[in-house]
């Protein structure tokens, strides 16, 4: 199943951003800050799946791959609404 996460990670937003380059982040994180990172999904919905059989936007999908067998979705990335500016962090 394909679907959006938790509401919160179990770590923080510096722990889930340390692998990446700083310079490369469009926001800095701070290392002292030990509140659990957000996942911006759940304020801003701002990602859908494409439904690959009928190319309709959804939620979640469920499908039954085969050992073996690889299946390939597209990830539609929209623009928060209401939002002038928002550091958004999410999994996918």
């Amino acid at each position: 199943m394909i679907s959006e996460q938790e509401e919160k990670f179990s770590e923080t937003a510096h722990q889930l951003l340390a692998s990446y380059n700083v310079e490369d982040l469009p926001f800095k994180t701070a290392v002292n800050d030990r509140r659990l990172a957000c996942n911006s999904q759940f304020q801003f919905k701002s990602w859908s799946i494409e439904n690959p059989l009928n190319r309709t936007l959804q939620r979640s999908i469920v499908t039954s791959l085969a050992p073996g067998e690889s299946k390939e979705f597209v990830v539609v990335m929209q623009a928060p609404m209401g939002a002038s500016y928002a550091d958004m962090l999410s999994k996918l």
